[in-house]
């Protein structure tokens, strides 16, 4: 086999290794400052492009949406509308709500009074990698209503997730 060598040129024209994604994973418990800072986990943020949205959720939660999901979401609410009125009604109340994720050169995002009250957030935030995005709840929150679930409770549904993935009844089905 024939020795092939690369000059400077050659070397400076070949493509870089396309970046692997980050995926955003895992949960993060964070002090809120007085001011309504809260620093963002460098794990998601290195996971959530330039453009990304800060968004009410359900449950009394924030979600943070990379662009291509925030056009997505918005979408889902614009089939969701019966009308016109009902369309301009729901993407009025979800945009006007939502705020860029903006973090500061400490890596800090700022929540604003009304994302606070929304979800209920006074002094500690969960940050939760949700794959699609990030949801931000109130600590409380999270404990009341997520926490850890025991292992048993684990066990029942990683099992009904494999006989629903072997019966043809998951996701993608």
């Amino acid at each position: 086999m024939e020795s092939m060598e690369l000059d400077d040129a050659t070397l400076t024209a070949l493509p870089a290794t396309p970046p692997v994604p980050t995926q955003l994973v895992g949960n993060y418990h964070h002090q809120v400052d007085a001011k309504g800072r809260v620093f963002v986990p460098a794990a998601l943020r290195r996971g959530l492009p330039d453009n990304s949205v800060v968004a009410p959720a359900a449950r009394g939660r924030l979600f943070v949406w990379p662009p291509a999901a925030w056009e997505e979401h918005q979408t889902l609410y614009r089939r969701t509308a019966e009308t016109a009125a009902q369309e301009a009604k729901f993407l009025r109340w979800l945009v006007s709500h939502a705020f860029p994720f903006d973090v500061d050169t400490q890596g800090r995002l700022l929540l604003s009074p009304w994302q606070r009250e929304w979800a209920h957030i006074s002094d500690r935030v969960v940050f939760a990698g949700l794959t699609a995005g990030v949801e931000i709840s109130a600590e409380q929150t999270w404990i009341a209503e997520e926490g850890e679930p025991p292992p048993e409770e684990f066990d029942k549904l990683s099992d009904l997730v494999w006989q629903l993935s072997r019966s043809g009844r998951g996701a993608g089905s």
